[in-house]
């Protein structure tokens, strides 16, 4: 068995890798992902892609366990006064990157700068921007405006990283020096990025478990289905977010391993309610109704995605999914409901969508079954940031999306896509503004009781599924791709994965 070891860590290291270099490969764990990252600061980033990277360099307060719940991290103990104060004492000995100890002037600094975030703030809005305090270098507290239920969860968030109060307050070329030179207090410290490449070494004098790899390298890879030979054939090791077409193709690889995990995020299809005929409810129920949920899964994802039943996925608290099925085509229906809003002769919508093989064929698929009742959809497909950009102008009738919440807060899942103080500019693309809906979501982020919160919280979906401003389409099934003698990623439901302690297994012989 020990034979084996060695031969297959020869045969890596013998690999001819144009995709990575400059690394030893039997040292350097390979990554492959879809998107580049544009910022390493913990408060200017919200993406998933982002987020991987950065939770192998940083760490917060509070992390999530294996069953998601909030636990200990860097804090070493924490208590929470009269419902709204909170008071953290953090681990004692643990460094940042360039060597300073961490204390709890900088974990003061790194919250307090991310309840101020134009991007992330929102996510500590409880939060009294006024009540940080330093107690000793090793104690810090702070206090919510009101008692809140997912605060716990939102300390989780990558927004709630603590950063190095000298590096964050330094600049490089006018940005933050964190943008592009993290340092945290992880298993891994930042080394480079250059053109879509960012690498990553073990930090060897972390306070925890020590990492197998000594490099970790994020490769910018968009090549389909090139990226998954790449994967078999040994010039890559792991494959962010492999789309249908990948995942059968790994399926007939035997050196390759498929992880799944249920995520958090709902794909829909978003109803712009600013715009007629998308205003009027009998509308927007006639293309529910136009559309079978339940086929299109079935044929596009051979039985991988889930049918939404609800406005976010069973996991997260309080979800009525498991209550509800899916709404079933009633083509007649459909179009006595276009009668009566008056529209008589059919309507022309016109759909976006990002670039992306699911997106297109599922939207062709819509397309399809709502010409049957009159509805005529104009698709256009378009580039990530040319469709953030249609989306945030509200230029669309309709677009499909996909919402992971940032914690696992029902309050996440909902408020930012179907509150009405939120702007359009922050994800309530679809212009909802209820004002039943508006109290629901107010009462419920400053409910404790647990049993008032899930009756709050089911009402306020209820609702949400009565005014239509989205059909939901399916929960999203996270899966990644890994080399067959790798172990050791941790997956996340929110969509980014842990692979700090990743290694080479000893497999059985064949």
């Amino acid at each position: 068995m020990f034979k084996r070891f060695i031969i297959f860590l020869f045969i890596l290291f013998c690999f001819s890798c144009s995709l990575f270099e400059g690394r030893p490969r039997d040292k350097t764990l390979a990554v492959l992902m879809n998107f580049d990252v544009a910022t390493f600061d913990p408060i200017e980033s919200n993406d998933n892609v982002a987020s991987s990277i950065l939770c192998e360099i940083y760490e917060g307060l509070l992390r999530f366990d294996e069953n998601l719940k909030p636990v200990l991290a860097l804090a070493e103990s924490m208590e929470i006064k009269g419902g709204t104060e909170y008071i953290f004492k953090i681990k004692r000995n643990v460094h940042f990157h360039d060597g300073s100890l961490l204390t709890a002037k900088d974990v003061k600094f790194s919250l307090e700068r991310a309840v101020k975030s134009e991007i992330v703030g929102y996510l500590f809005s409880g939060i009294n921007p006024t009540s940080f305090e330093v107690i000793d270098d090793y104690t810090v507290k702070f206090s919510l405006t009101e008692p809140n239920a997912g605060i716990l969860m939102t300390l989780c968030h990558t927004a709630a990283f603590i950063v190095s109060e000298k590096i964050g307050k330094q600049k490089v070329s006018g940005k933050n020096a964190l943008a592009l030179d993290p340092i945290g207090t992880g298993p891994f410290k930042f080394l480079s990025a250059n053109e879509g490449l960012v690498e990553l070494e073990r930090f060897e004098d972390y306070y925890g478990r020590r990492p197998y790899f000594q490099f970790m390298q994020f490769k910018t890879d968009r090549r389909i289905p090139e990226r998954v030979k790449d994967l078999e054939n040994g010039k890559a090791d792991v494959i962010f977010n492999i789309n249908l077409r990948e995942v059968k193709m790994c399926t007939q690889c035997d050196t390759i391993r498929l992880y799944n995990v249920d995520g958090f995020g709902t794909e829909y299809l978003g109803m712009n309610m600013r715009h007629p005929p998308l205003n009027d409810v009998r509308v927007r129920r006639a293309i529910a109704k136009g559309i079978d949920i339940d086929l299109i899964n079935k044929v596009i994802s051979n039985g991988l995605y889930e049918s939404a039943t609800a406005p976010y996925a069973k996991g997260l608290p309080y979800s009525i999914a498991g209550k509800r099925k899916t709404t079933k085509r009633n083509v007649e229906e459909a179009k006595r409901l276009l009668f009566n809003a008056g529209y008589t002769e059919g309507i022309t919508l016109r759909l976006a969508i990002s670039e992306s093989f699911e997106r297109s064929e599922v939207t062709s698929k819509i397309k399809e079954q709502l010409s049957r009742i009159g509805v005529n959809i104009e698709m256009e497909v378009l580039e990530w940031k040319n469709f953030v950009k249609t989306l945030q102008s509200g230029e669309a009738d309709m677009f499909q999306f996909s919402w992971i919440p940032d914690t696992l807060d029902p309050d996440s899942a909902l408020r930012p896509c179907f509150y009405s103080g939120v702007d359009i500019q922050n994800g309530n693309y679809v212009g909802c503004s209820d004002e039943i809906l508006d109290n629901l979501l107010d009462e419920g982020v400053s409910t404790i009781d647990e049993k008032k919160r899930k009756e709050i919280y089911e009402a306020a979906q209820e609702r949400i599924l009565e005014l239509v401003p989205a059909i939901f389409l399916y929960v999203n099934k996270l899966t990644l791709a890994m080399r067959r003698h790798y172990e050791g990623v941790i997956m996340n439901p929110l969509g980014y994965h842990f692979l700090a302690y990743v290694k080479p297994i000893l497999l059985p012989s064949e």
